[in-house]
């Protein structure tokens, strides 16, 4: 949530009018920018102001800029696409924040347990789901990049691609053009793909190795999908 300056006098406040951007995540290498949501189209809308626990609300109204020409139908086709986008994307990156919490909690629990024969079978499940896991980040987002320049020396995953296209579908006020429908619906295949296997190791994978730490009296391991970021 953003805030006005708090300051004697007049304070000045600009609205971006952009919808809520998707979950960002922390150290992350933006390449194409800061992730967004899509701009409001013309219309009503309330402003609400809140000053020492009271909230004040008033009417808007967002125009189009006369300069700009084009139909309300192109502009609604443009906010739709965009808006799937930050969907998708806050949908990814939540999933992501949920691999690294899982993996953080697998690998307290091996350290915790060592090399004892009674908890090996654990230790070894354990050690087998983070390796899975790691292998559907790997395919999100590039888990090697420290750097924006190192966005160009290794293969470029899923967070890139839709950060690249909704730069793209949001660059000009004008509906998306067929190619970026047709490579939103394959990325949307690919992430597809991904967020399935996480739910299944949260439904299955993870299931499995709970049951085999309550057989070994060991704590289970809390479903990260479940946790709020």
């Amino acid at each position: 949530m953003e805030h006005i300056p708090a300051e004697a006098g007049l304070n000045r406040f600009v609205w971006d009018l952009r919808y809520e951007p998707p979950v960002k995540i922390p150290a992350a290498i933006y390449d194409n920018g800061q992730p967004a949501g899509p701009l409001a189209l013309p219309g009503a809308f309330q402003v609400r102001l809140t000053v020492a626990g009271k909230s004040y609300t008033a009417p808007i109204q967002i125009k189009m800029d006369p300069r700009v020409k084009v139909s309300a139908e192109d502009l609604r086709a443009q906010f739709d696409l965009l808006l799937k986008l930050r969907d998708r994307e806050d949908e990814m990156n939540k999933t992501i924040l949920g691999i690294r919490d899982l993996r953080g909690q697998l690998q307290s629990l091996e350290k915790r347990l060592g090399p004892g024969e009674q908890t090996k079978m654990v230790v070894s499940g354990a050690a087998d789901l983070r390796k899975k896991i790691a292998a559907i980040e790997e395919d999100l987002i590039q888990v090697n990049a420290t750097a924006q320049e190192d966005e160009a020396n290794y293969p470029t995953k899923l967070n890139s691609k839709l950060g690249y296209l909704t730069g793209v579908a949001d660059s000009a006020d004008a509906a998306p053009t067929e190619g970026e429908l047709a490579v939103f619906a394959e990325l949307d295949k690919q992430l597809e793909a991904q967020l399935t296997a996480w739910r299944e190791v949260l439904a299955k994978d993870l299931v499995a190795l709970n049951e085999s730490m309550r057989k070994s009296n060991v704590p289970s391991v809390a479903p990260a999908a479940t946790r709020t970021y």
